[in-house]
C-alpha cells in the first residue's frame, strides 16, 4: 500500500483527523511542522477546549492562536476550589465568552451558583446544544435549572445533584429537551419531568425515591420518552412498576440495582410480569444487579441455577432474545445477576479489583450449565494448571456447595481443590463427588479440618472406585472411624490412580486394614495415620 502523507491530504481530511485530537496536540504538535499545517490548523474550527481554573491560568495567550469563534465544545474546572472572586477574575481577564458564537457544548464542573451564573450569562443563548454541570451546591440548583432552560439545548447533565430535598424545583413546560441526566430524584420529580418535558427522549437518573406517596397514574403521563436509565435503583417492585407506567412507550430501559434492596435475589418470574404488563414496546433491556451475602446470615440464599432458571421462559430467550448470566464469587460471597454482553453504567468502585477478575461459579440462560470463569467484564482470561482455594473458617450452605459442585463438573482448569477447615460434612461430600464423576483434570482434593464421617467416606469410596484422575486426597482431621477407613480400604482395589491418601487425626485404628489393602496393588499409596 502507497504511503500516505499527512501533507498530501486535503484540509477537509485533515480537519476530520484534528476532530480526533486535543488542543494541546494540535497547537503545540502539528501546527509548528510547516507552514501548510500551520495554514490547515488556522482555519480547524472545532476545538474542544479543556480549561483547569486557577489564579496562575493564562488562557489569554492561547487565544492569540485561535479564534473563541473555533471553540465547539468547552470544559471549565474548577477542581483545586479556587475562591468565587479568583475564579471570576479568571474567567473575565482570560475568556471572552461573548465570542464563543459556536459553542455547542458547554461542561461546568465545581464552580458555585455565582460563578455559573456568570458563565451562563455571557454565552450567545442560540448557540449552546448541551450543557453539563457537576458539583453544586444544593439550595442553588432551582436556580440552575431555571438558567439552563433558557438555553434551547438538546442535553442538559445536572450530575452528582441530590434534588430529593428540592421540593421548589419546576421545571420548565415545553422545554425543547431531549435528553437529561440528574442525580436522585423523588416521585412526583420524576413524574413532573415527563409531564412537563415532552420533546424528552431520553432521561437518566441515579434513583428515584417514591416515598409513601404514590399518586394514581391513569394512562402514560410521556408517550415520547423512549430510553430510561437508572443507575444506582433502590427501587422495590412495586415502585418498578409505578415508574414504568408513566413511561409507557419506554424501547430502552436500563437498570442497576442497589445491592442492598434485593437481599434474596432477583425474581425473573415478577421482573417479567411488570415488563410484560407496563412496557410492551420494550425491545433493549439491559440491567445489573449484585449483593453480597454474610456469612452469618439467616436468609437463604439460592443457588445460582434456581436464580437463572426464571430468565429461561420463552419470554426471554425466544421473544425478547435477552439472555443473562448470574455468577458466584465463592471467595468473596456476591452473586450477581446481569444481561449480557454486558453494556451498562455499573459503578466498577462498588467492586474490588479481586471481585472483578476472581474465579466464580458461573451459569447463563442459554445453556443452563454451570462452570467455572474467571473474566472481567470486559476481557475473558483463560488458564489451565488452577487451584480453587475456597476460604478457611466459612460455613458454606447448601447452595454454596451446589454452585461449587455444578461448576466443578464441567470445569477442565482446575488441578487442585482446597475444602479445608470449612465445616463440610457427608451431605455435601456426596454432592461433590457426584459432580465430580464427570470431571477429569482433577487431581488433588484437600477436605482436612471438617466434619466428615463414615458416611462421607462411603460416598468418596464410590468415588474412586471408577476415577482414573485422582492421585491425592486430604482427609486428616475428620470424624472418620475405622468403618470408613475399611471402606476406603476396599475401595483402593479398584483405583490405580491414587498414591497419598492422608487420614492422621481420626477416630481410626485401621493401619493394619490399609497395609493389608495396599498388597492387593501393584501401585504403592502413601498413607498417613495417627496410629504408628
Amino acid at each position: 500500500m502507497e504511503n500516505i502523507s499527512l501533507l498530501s491530504l486535503p484540509p477537509e481530511i485533515c480537519h476530520r483527523i484534528f476532530d480526533y485530537c486535543d488542543s494541546q496536540t494540535i497547537l503545540l504538535s502539528v501546527r509548528g511542522v510547516c507552514r501548510y499545517l500551520h495554514d490547515i490548523t488556522s482555519t480547524y474550527s472545532r476545538f474542544e477546549l479543556k480549561c483547569n481554573l486557577s489564579k496562575n491560568s493564562k488562557y489569554d495567550v492561547l487565544f492569540r492562536f485561535i479564534s473563541p469563534a473555533s471553540i465547539t465544545s468547552l470544559t471549565i474546572d474548577n477542581k483545586y476550589h479556587s475562591h468565587d472572586d479568583d475564579v471570576i477574575s479568571c474567567l473575565t481577564r482570560n475568556f471572552p465568552l461573548i465570542q464563543f458564537t459556536q459553542l455547542r457544548s458547554l461542561h461546568v464542573d465545581g464552580c458555585n451558583y455565582s460563578v455559573i451564573k456568570i458563565i451562563l450569562s455571557s454565552i450567545p443563548f442560540h448557540s449552546l446544544d448541551e450543557l453539563s454541570i457537576t458539583q453544586i451546591e444544593e439550595h442553588t440548583r432551582p436556580q440552575v435549572i431555571s438558567l439552563a432552560a433558557k438555553f434551547n439545548l438538546r442535553k442538559f447533565v445536572f450530575a452528582k445533584s441530590e434534588l430529593t430535598t428540592n421540593d421548589n424545583i419546576s421545571w420548565p413546560i415545553n422545554w425543547q429537551l431531549e435528553c437529561l441526566e440528574i442525580g436522585t430524584c423523588n416521585l412526583l420529580q420524576y413524574l413532573s419531568i415527563c409531564k412537563r418535558i415532552p420533546s424528552l427522549r431520553t432521561l437518566v437518573i441515579e434513583d428515584c425515591v417514591v416515598g409513601e406517596y404514590w399518586p394514581k397514574i391513569s394512562n402514560g403521563l410521556s408517550n415520547q420518552l423512549k430510553s430510561l436509565t437508572i443507575t444506582n435503583c433502590s427501587a422495590y417492585f412495586e415502585e418498578l412498576e409505578l415508574l414504568f407506567s408513566a413511561v409507557p412507550a419506554l424501547t430502552h430501559l436500563e437498570l442497576v440495582f442497589d445491592e442492598d434492596m434485593y437481599e434474596y435475589g432477583l425474581n425473573g418470574h415478577r421482573l417479567e410480569r411488570i415488563l410484560k404488563r407496563r412496557l410492551p414496546l420494550l425491545h433493549d433491556f439491559k440491567f445489573f444487579f449484585a449483593y453480597h451475602y454474610s456469612e452469618n446470615s439467616n436468609i437463604q440464599i439460592l443457588d445460582i441455577k434456581s436464580l437463572i432458571l426464571p430468565f429461561r421462559s420463552s419470554f426471554w430467550l425466544e421473544e425478547k432474545h435477552w439472555y443473562i448470566t448470574c455468577d458466584h464469587i465463592l471467595q468473596t460471597r456476591m452473586i450477581r445477576i446481569y444481561t449480557t454482553p454486558v453494556q451498562i453504567r455499573y459503578d466498577k468502585g462498588r467492586f474490588s479489583e479481586q471481585e472483578l477478575r476472581e474465579h466464580r461459579c458461573e451459569v447463563s440462560s442459554k445453556d443452563y450449565t454451570c462452570r467455572f470463569i474467571r473474566r472481567s467484564f470486559e476481557a475473558q482470561i483463560t488458564e489451565k494448571n488452577l487451584t480453587m482455594s475456597y476460604p478457611e473458617n466459612i460455613r458454606t450452605n447448601n447452595e454454596i456447595i451446589q454452585d461449587l459442585a455444578a461448576a466443578l463438573e464441567h470445569d477442565d482448569t482446575f488441578l487442585t481443590l482446597d475444602l479445608s477447615k470449612n465445616h463440610i460434612g457427608d451431605t455435601e461430600v456426596e454432592q461433590f463427588v457426584n459432580a465430580l464423576k464427570s470431571n477429569t483434570t482433577l487431581n488433588t482434593i484437600d477436605l482436612s479440618n471438617n466434619a466428615i464421617t463414615d458416611v462421607g467416606a462411603q460416598h468418596l469410596a464410590e468415588y474412586l472406585k471408577y476415577n482414573t484422575k485422582l492421585t491425592a486426597i486430604d482427609l486428616s482431621n475428620n470424624a472418620i472411624t475405622d468403618v470408613g477407613a475399611e471402606i476406603l480400604a476396599l475401595c483402593l482395589t479398584h483405583n490405580t490412580s491414587l498414591r497419598t491418601l492422608n487420614l492422621t487425626d481420626n477416630n481410626s485404628q485401621f493401619r493394619k486394614i490399609i497395609e493389608a489393602t495396599l498388597t492387593m496393588r501393584t501401585n504403592t499409596v502413601k498413607c498417613y495415620s495417627c496410629c504408628h
